[in-house]
This record gives C-alpha cells, structure tokens and sequence, in this order.
C-alpha cells in the first residue's frame, strides 16, 4: 500500500517538474514582432486602456513586469495622446491580446498633470481618512495619499477643505493597480484661505 502511494506521488511530482507536455503546433516556436500605434486615450482601467487610432479603437493591456512608461510616474489616462510600443500575442481560442512593452506621454490630456514636481502648493478640495484632493495651479485635481509618517505643518493640523496647502510628496508606482501614488511626505498650512 505504501509503495503504491510513494510511485503515484513520484509520478504526480514528476509530471509536475517535467510540466506539461508539448505536443502538436503548440510545439512550434513563433517570434512574434513588437508593433507601434499612435492615437487618444478613450478609457483606462485597471490593467488596460483603449486607444483611438484613426477612428479604430483597440484594448492595450498593461502588466506589472513588462510594460514600461515614459514619463516614468505617469500612466495612461482619457484625452492623453499617446504611442505605443506593443506585441500582439494570439490566444488559442483565436483572439489576440495586444501586450504593452512601452507607451509613451505625447500630449497630456485635460486630467493629466505629466511635469508634476515636489513640493506644490495645492487649494485642498476634498479630506478623507487616506488623504486629500488638492487643485493644482493649471486646474486639475490631483490626489495625495497620507502615509503613517506624514508630517503636518503646523502639528495637529486639522486639513479642511478650502485651505491651501504645500504638499511635498514622493511618486510611486503601485504594485496592485498598476497606477501611480503621490504619497504625502509633508503636508504644509499656507497662508490664506
């Protein structure tokens, strides 16, 4: 009885470390070459966005690992014009899904604040228990996310909205939505308002 569960466990262990087994044309190796387009962003969304190239709109799907952008702390956002570097990669069910290798900022669209730089002073227009939405000086809302070590200047401050603000704050990526967190270093009480 036990060497029968000791040759089953080996055969399962060995097909697993031998992995599965390729037969047929999935045997045959096909190098598959990166493409360009060029066009406005329509949607963005978790993992993906649609791009409008000349009147045809496609889904470009984003990933942690492979997929790169310049700016660096920018991501894809609706009105942003944009190119994209990307490679076509075919399903077995015959779809094919258009992987992003690179997608570069041409045009900022009217959301996108691309030349971000730390410190800003910003008029804050909503608080929330994980952080603010401050107006930035071209109009856009940007949002700021607290951090356990955020620094209030003056100690204690209570953010209302209304208040101006000098946000000194650290871009980076997030692993779980592949977007970008302005994560708020200090959070400073301007004059004024």
């Amino acid at each position: 009885m036990n060497v029968r569960r000791f040759v089953s466990l080996a055969s399962i262990v060995g097909i697993a470390v031998m992995g599965p087994a390729v037969r047929g044309e999935n045997a045959k190796t096909e190098t598959v070459k990166s493409q360009e387009a060029k066009g406005t962003v329509t949607d963005s969304g978790v993992g993906s966005f649609n791009l409008d190239e000349k009147g045809t709109v496609r889904q470009f799907n984003l990933s942690m690992s492979g997929s790169h952008y310049e700016p660096d702390v920018w991501r894809p956002a609706k009105g942003d014009q944009v190119s994209v570097v990307f490679t076509p990669i075919p399903k077995k069910d015959g779809n094919v899904v258009l992987s992003v290798d690179k997608v570069t900022l041409v045009k900022a669209g009217p959301d996108t604040v691309p030349d971000l730089k730390s410190p800003i002073v910003v008029e804050v227009v909503e608080v929330g228990h994980t952080g603010i939405k401050g107006k930035v000086s071209t109009g856009q809302i940007v949002k700021f996310s607290f951090k356990r070590d955020t620094k209030r200047i003056p100690a204690g401050w209570v953010i209302a909205a209304g208040e101006s603000a000098k946000v000194d704050f650290k871009a980076s990526p997030h692993p779980f939505n592949l977007g970008v967190g302005l994560d708020i270093v200090s959070i400073e009480k301007q004059p004024g308002k």
